[in-house]
C-alpha cells in the first residue's frame, strides 16, 4: 500500500482494521479510505492524511463518520481540498457562518490561487456549490466570496447586493469583473467604473456609452489593457 493505496481493497477485514497498514494507504492515496474499517473512518487523524492526499474532485468527506463530518477542523480541511465535500457535512455546518468565511479567507490545498487566467477548479464551481450556505443576504460572506471571483461572488449574492454602490465598489477594487453583474446605474458611475478599470481594462466594453467618450476613462483602461482602446469612441 505504501505504493498502491488503493490496494487496501484487496487486504483481509483484519489488515483494514490495522491503523499502521491504512494510514500507510491513505499517505499513498486518499481514496484508499474507503477502503478502511468503520473504526478508523472515525480516525479523525486517518480521515485528515486521506483529505491530504486526495486528488481533486474525489469528495473523500463522504467516507468519513458522522461524528467526523460534523467536525469543522476536518470539513474546513474537506472544503478546501475540494468544496464538493460541502454536501457531506453535517446540516450544523453547512449552516455555519464562520465556516464559509474561513473558507474565502484561506488558500485551497494542492493548487495554486491564479489572479488571472482561467479559473482553478475549486473556484471554478464554488459559487454554484456555495449555496448550500445559503448566506446570499450576507454582504460579509459576500464580499469574501467576491474578493475570489467578482462576476461569480455577485451571482452568489441577493439581487438587492447588485445594486449596492458602496458593495460594487469595494468589490471592483479588488477584481474588476464584478462590474459585468453590476447594475446599469453602477455601470454608469464614473467612480466605479474607474475603479473596475484600474484592474480589468477590458470592461470598458460594458460601461455606459457616455464614459467610453471620457478621455480619463480610457486612458485608466488602456493602462491595464492597451487593446482595450477598441471599446473607446470614435473621437478618441
Amino acid at each position: 500500500v505504501r505504493n498502491r493505496g488503493d490496494a487496501l481493497q484487496y487486504a483481509s477485514q483484519e489488515l483494514r482494521c490495522d491503523r499502521q497498514i491504512v494510514m500507510e494507504a491513505v499517505k499513498s492515496d486518499g481514496r484508499a479510505l474507503r477502503y478502511a474499517s468503520e473504526g478508523l473512518k472515525g480516525d479523525k487523524e486517518v480521515v485528515l492524511e486521506a483529505v491530504k492526499n486526495a486528488p481533486p474532485r474525489d469528495p473523500l468527506l463522504r467516507y468519513a463518520s458522522q461524528e467526523l463530518r460534523g467536525c469543522r477542523e476536518v470539513v474546513l480541511l474537506a472544503i478546501r481540498k475540494d468544496l464538493s465535500n460541502l454536501q457531506f457535512a453535517s446540516p450544523e455546518l453547512r449552516r455555519d457562518r464562520e465556516l464559509v468565511l474561513d473558507f474565502f479567507r484561506l488558500p485551497p490545498l494542492g493548487e495554486r490561487v491564479l489572479s488571472r487566467g482561467p479559473l482553478p477548479y475549486w473556484r471554478a464551481n464554488t459559487f454554484s456549490k456555495v449555496r448550500t450556505w445559503n448566506f446570499q443576504n450576507d454582504r460579509r460572506a459576500f464580499l469574501a466570496a467576491a474578493r475570489h471571483d467578482g462576476k461569480r461572488g455577485l451571482a452568489f449574492a441577493a439581487p438587492e447586493l447588485w445594486s449596492s454602490r458602496e458593495t460594487v465598489l469595494e468589490v471592483v477594487r479588488t477584481n474588476g469583473s464584478a462590474l459585468q453583474l453590476a447594475s446599469d446605474e453602477l455601470r454608469s458611475d464614473r467612480e466605479v467604473v474607474l475603479e473596475a478599470l484600474r484592474n480589468r481594462g477590458d470592461m470598458l466594453d460594458i460601461v455606459a456609452p457616455e464614459l467610453r467618450r471620457d478621455r480619463n476613462v480610457v486612458m485608466e483602461a488602456v493602462r491595464n489593457c492597451g487593446t482595450a482602446l477598441r471599446w473607446a469612441s470614435y473621437e478618441l
